[in-house]
């Protein structure tokens, strides 16, 4: 039997990590989905996320095994180029984050577009962006997003068209603009995407490990525990116990 971490990581090819991308959303801002294949615990350190237990059923009363799986799971919002310091920005996305995103930032976004006419003003041909709705924060685990109505630049034209800038942890210098389009389909993820049921089909791809990998026999220590206790018990009905004046054998 296969019982330990590094035997199960070298027959499943040392996979760490498995990540779908989800969305381009803006020049160089990509949101990912993100499945790492262990948990971290302070007192054992990693566990990969497949393992299997062995133990002595109470109620069927022999060796049964457990499959046991254990993983973490997020989007993450990413720089696809660096900035002019070399780093490019991670902001993690877990399912509370996901939560305030759809109760706090879906409502702003939707102001910026229900106020459309208001926020982008045109003056003697030009498109300006009026401070109807102003920049806003969201705060997503330590890191932040500010979002803000913007204008950008149509690629290969002088002509300017609506968007939202996102400012990636609070970065006047780290930003990108999301066309309406993209804030469309950015809304809609926000308010549909299920982190965990997504990790599960991303899970699934990898199949299942072969029947007795990374395998914890449980059983063995039970049966030696039983034992244990069965010996006490006969131990202890053999102990001499004083009765009148005599000793006799405790039944």
């Amino acid at each position: 039997m296969i019982n330990n971490q590094s035997t199960f990581m070298q027959r499943m090819g040392i996979y760490d990590k498995m990540q779908d991308r989800i969305i381009i959303l803006g020049q160089n801002l990509i949101l990912n989905m993100n499945l790492l294949f262990y948990s971290n615990s302070e007192k054992y350190g990693r566990k990969y996320y497949y393992k299997e237990y062995e133990y002595i059923s109470q109620k069927a009363g022999e060796p049964v095994k457990k499959l046991s799986r254990e993983y973490d799971a997020y989007l993450s919002l990413e720089n696809m180029r660096a900035n002019e310091n070399g780093f490019k920005e991670f902001i993690p996305i877990r399912g509370k984050d996901l939560q305030l995103m759809k109760l706090f930032l879906v409502p702003k976004l939707k102001e910026i577009i229900e106020k459309f006419d208001l926020v982008y003003q045109e003056r003697e041909g030009k498109l300006y962006v009026s401070d109807v709705v102003k920049p806003f924060q969201i705060d997503v685990g330590v890191k932040a997003l500010i979002f803000s109505p913007g204008l950008h630049k149509i690629f290969n034209d002088d002509k300017m068209e609506p968007c939202v800038d996102v400012y990636l942890n609070g970065d006047k210098n780290n930003v990108t603009s999301l066309t309406f389009s993209k804030v469309y389909e950015f809304m809609y993820i926000i308010e549909t995407f299920q982190i965990y049921t997504y990790a599960s089909t991303m899970l699934s791809y990898m199949g299942r490990p072969d029947p007795g990998i990374n395998l914890y026999n449980m059983a063995e220590r039970q049966e030696a525990e039983m034992l244990a206790d069965k010996m006490n018990d006969m131990q202890g009905a053999m102990r001499p116990i004083k009765r009148d004046g005599f000793f006799s054998v405790k039944k």
